[in-house]
């Protein structure tokens, strides 16, 4: 019978638990983490306490000190690069480890290369036989470490290396570990077959279906069919492979977007005056939708003395929870897969109220009580449909164009300010298992944008800034690109994403050039992201239907010459 000694946590010192810890849980892999500071110093350092804890989506972790200049690069930048450590580079690495001044280079004190990577701006170890380049998804301070969870968005694999299964051979690698205060190599290698259910007699595990979280396609809602049956299947026919959600193609009265709000949500809200209406709704209520914004358009304003309005449901659950039912139809008859989400589009609130509010101050106080009553109505969609199968994109027209000084009515101030009062209150609240993202878009009535953008750089901000200030996970953004643009110009902002492991489509697929055109911006985009989906620059309820399948087949085309992550 073995003896063993007890010790309890709360009784030992930090450097006694220290010594314990890291002496029992060993060997450990070496994380030699290459950063990059702000103003352009590289930094190199050894972190043990390190792991992979996830393969789809590739995810690894590692913890540094809190004072150190790798939890502050990564604090400011977001970014770095996993370097494996070669037993051949074990005394270059030691000298990585010492405590030196935030200004001194460590490569250039341990004699070592850099090569450039791809995806991200830390460099990696020339001779390094491996590297993983990696974007921050969380940090988390653990005492006076900081823990870092990081997506990998590319791998670095010297040729030789990887054995004929697709693995790399280990006894190729040769990687160093730690061992407490030693480090080991490797030494005998064995594999061993692993006993089945059947052999142990006992059940084997029910397979669970897991949804697909990223895909290489992605469609922003709006499809020019009669039915959401029609959507979906037609979706799943051509993209399905692609897709990790299908939405129901916001067919009927919201295909034609927010105008659903204004004859449906505000035009009969008794706190509310309709002082102006497209000329047709008078001689023919089901004609409401406006030839123009500026003409021919609902416009509505506060009643005098009516306090702030109130709104009950919006009418997109009760929409939603029927094309779910037709989703979950064709899904059980095979026409879409199991790993596919439910896509349900929503506009952000200001989206939704600031065209047809022209007064500023009843656009504010319109604009709180929609939010509150946008943020009920996802938390009955979130009750309606299972978070697993559920995808929520928020449609952010408005918060995107109103930094052109477009539309004069635009209320005066910083816009970015509204838009930090919206972000929190209707996302934060929302299931962990439901991924959520956000469309930003330049308009797309009459078929043109409201302004071309001049490049990505106000996407970028708006994606910086929703991703870190939503209270929950962002799980993608989508960014239009306008035909035209094969230029790097146009795709240089891509630099400054600083949103982790969120997803980003680019809706680089027009229909008037189809897959190749696509192609050629994909090509562009790619020096400046190397991973990225491929999507419309918006939705395509305003086109001509006969042009919705070959559209659908250009995502496919341009998808299918993505290198995914």
């Amino acid at each position: 019978m073995s003896t063993k000694q007890h010790f309890s946590a709360a009784s030992l010192t930090g450097d006694a638990t220290y010594r314990l810890l890291s002496s029992l849980v060993v060997p450990r892999p070496i994380a030699w983490v290459s950063t990059l500071g702000l103003d352009g110093m590289p930094n190199l350092a050894p972190h043990s306490y390190f792991n992979a804890v996830s393969n789809d989506p590739p995810i690894v972790m590692f913890s540094a000190e809190r004072t150190g200049d790798t939890a502050a690069n990564i604090t400011a930048t977001g970014e770095f690069v996993i370097n494996i450590v070669p037993e051949a580079l074990s005394e270059a690495m030691e000298v990585t480890a010492s405590a030196v001044d935030g200004s001194v280079n460590e490569f250039a004190l341990a004699g070592l290369g850099t090569s450039r990577a791809l995806g991200v701006a830390p460099p990696l170890v020339t001779d390094a036989p491996a590297a993983l380049e990696c974007v921050v998804t969380k940090t988390m301070h653990l005492g006076e470490s900081l823990m870092v969870i990081g997506a990998v968005i590319g791998f670095h694999v010297e040729s030789g290396l990887m054995g004929d299964s697709g693995r790399v051979e280990p006894d190729r690698l040769s990687p160093l570990g730690r061992l407490g205060e030693a480090y080991t190599s490797l030494g005998d290698v064995f594999r061993q077959d692993r006993p089945t259910p059947e052999s142990l007699n006992v059940d084997r595990r029910a397979k669970v279906v897991r949804r697909r979280d990223v895909g290489g396609a992605h469609l922003v809602g709006s499809v020019p069919r009669d039915s959401a049956a029609e959507v979906i299947e037609a979706s799943a026919r051509y993209l399905g492979a692609h897709l990790a959600a299908i939405p129901d193609g916001e067919t009927g009265d919201r295909l034609d977007w927010t105008t659903f709000q204004a004859v449906h949500v505000f035009h009969p809200n008794s706190a509310l005056e309709t002082i102006s209406q497209p000329a047709s709704f008078a001689e023919n209520p089901d004609a409401w939708r406006p030839g123009d914004l500026e003409e021919d358009a609902w416009l509505f304003r506060i009643r005098d003395g009516a306090g702030m309005p109130h709104f009950g449901s919006l009418g997109y659950v009760e929409a939603a929870v029927e094309s779910y039912k037709v989703f979950k139809e064709l899904q059980a008859q095979g026409a879409v897969g199991q790993e596919v989400r439910f896509q349900v589009s929503l506009p952000a609130p200001q989206s939704a109220v600031s065209w047809w509010f022209h007064d500023p101050d009843d656009a504010d106080r319109v604009n709180a009580a929609y939010t509150h009553a946008m943020a009920d109505e996802v938390r009955r969609l979130c009750e309606a449909i299972p978070h697993d199968d559920l995808t929520i994109q928020w449609d952010a027209c408005w918060e995107t164009v109103v930094f052109e000084q477009v539309f004069d009515w635009a209320p005066s101030g910083d816009p970015m300010e509204r838009i930090a009062m919206q972000t929190p209150v209707i996302s934060m609240g929302i299931p962990d298992k439901v991924m959520v993202g956000y469309h930003f878009c330049y308009g797309s009535m009459h078929d043109e944008h409201f302004v071309e953008p001049t490049n990505l750089s106000k996407c970028v901000e708006l994606s910086n800034f929703v991703v870190n200030n939503s209270g929950r996970r962002i799980d993608f953004v989508h960014m239009p690109v306008p035909i035209g643009r094969d230029d790097d110009a146009y795709y240089a902002p891509l630099r400054g994403l600083r949103i982790g492991g969120c997803r980003v489509y680019l809706g680089l697929v027009h229909h008037e050039d189809g897959g190749e055109g696509a192609k050629r911006r994909i090509e562009v985009a790619q020096r400046h992201l190397l991973h990225f989906g491929v999507a419309a620059e918006c939705g395509f309820g305003r086109m001509n239907p006969a042009d919705v399948v070959p559209l659908l087949v250009a995502h496919s085309e341009a998808a299918d010459s993505l290198s995914l992550p």
